[in-house]
C-alpha cells in the first residue's frame, strides 16, 4: 500500500513535469502494488511472498506476474472491480487495462509509444476519480 501511494505521488511529479511516457509507466506500478497489497489482506500475508520462499511451497505463477487480470483475480476484486462489479468501477478498471495488454512492464522498451497530457489525464482518473477509481474502490470496500 505505501509503495503504491508512493508511486502515485511520483505520477503528480511527472505530470507536472509533463513527462507522460514515464508517468504513464509508473501508473503501472501504483495498481500492481495496490493489488499487491490486497493480495496480501486478503490472503491474511504479512508482506507479498518473495520469490525464494514461494519456489519451495507454493506455485509462483500467481505472484509472479504483472499481468493486471491475474491479480485482480488473486487479490478477489474481480467482483468489484471486474465484469460483475459497478458498471463505472469495471469501466475505470477496464478504460486502464486495455492499454497496459500483458506484460506492461515491456513498455518501457517501446520506443513508438505517443503518450501525450490526455491519454495519461484519462489513466489518472481511471485510477484516482474519487467515486469508482480503482484506488477509491480499494479504500472504499476496506480491501486495504
Amino acid at each position: 500500500k505505501k509503495k503504491s501511494l508512493a508511486r502515485l505521488k511520483t505520477v503528480n511529479i511527472l505530470i507536472k513535469a509533463e513527462d507522460w511516457e514515464m508517468a504513464a509507466y509508473i501508473l503501472g506500478y501504483v495498481v500492481e502494488y495496490a493489488l499487491k497489497a490486497v493480495t496480501c489482506k486478503t490472503l491474511k500475508l504479512e508482506h507479498y511472498p518473495e520469490l525464494a520462499v514461494i519456489k519451495k511451497e507454493i506455485d509462483i505463477q500467481y505472484f509472479q506476474t504483472h499481468n493486471f487480470e491475474e491479480l485482480l483475480l488473486v487479490s478477489g476484486l474481480d467482483p468489484i472491480l471486474g465484469v460483475r462489479g459497478e458498471s463505472e468501477s469495471w469501466r475505470n478498471w477496464g478504460e486502464f487495462t486495455l492499454v497496459y495488454k500483458g506484460n506492461w512492464t515491456k513498455m518501457r522498451y517501446d520506443t513508438s509509444s505517443n503518450w501525450d497530457k490526455s491519454s495519461v489525464e484519462k489513466l489518472y482518473t481511471n485510477v484516482t476519480t474519487p467515486v469508482n477509481g480503482i484506488l477509491s474502490e480499494i479504500k472504499r470496500r476496506k480491501k486495504w
